[in-house]
């Protein structure tokens, strides 16, 4: 594959913790398409976390991407925090337990062999794509909230 992938993820949860979904724009070149998917009870972490880690899953290896998300947590935590957790032994500076493990060491797998650009964007602001993963995100989250409220 040739040439940069750009995407843009975001992740929601209705009562966080609650039901949530998570959202992709892929894009290469004239090509774009959109991944999305939810859960039902997570929470907006949880779920920012998740739309990297698929949208990641959807890229070969040794390409190049730039990944934009609204998420701080998940743009700091790839910049300059996730090797210092993981030679922590996945603790926090407290000594804490790391939460969303699992997810943390996914994601330092997928980016290990991909050249990832990680760029914060603001959300709800005038980017268009940010805009609308965050749209199909909520919609996931509502989606595993009608679920629910069917299955009680």
């Amino acid at each position: 594959m040739n040439g940069r992938i750009v995407i843009y993820t975001d992740g929601s949860a209705i009562g966080n913790p609650g039901p949530g979904g998570w959202a992709a724009l892929l894009t290469h070149g004239r090509h774009q398409w959109e991944i999305a998917g939810g859960t039902s009870f997570t929470t907006i972490s949880e779920m920012e976390l998740t739309a990297a880690v698929e949208a990641l899953k959807n890229i070969p290896e040794r390409v190049d991407i730039t990944l934009y998300s609204d998420s701080e947590y998940l743009i700091q935590g790839m910049r300059f925090l996730a090797q210092r957790w993981q030679s922590w032994g996945w603790r926090n500076r407290r000594g804490r337990p790391l939460k969303h493990r699992l997810l943390w060491e996914h994601l330092l797998q997928l980016a290990g062999t991909r050249n990832i650009q990680w760029k914060w964007v603001r959300g709800h602001g005038d980017n268009v794509q940010q805009c609308r993963v965050d749209r199909l995100a909520f919609e996931q989250a509502q989606e595993h909230l009608k679920r629910a409220k069917m299955a009680a």
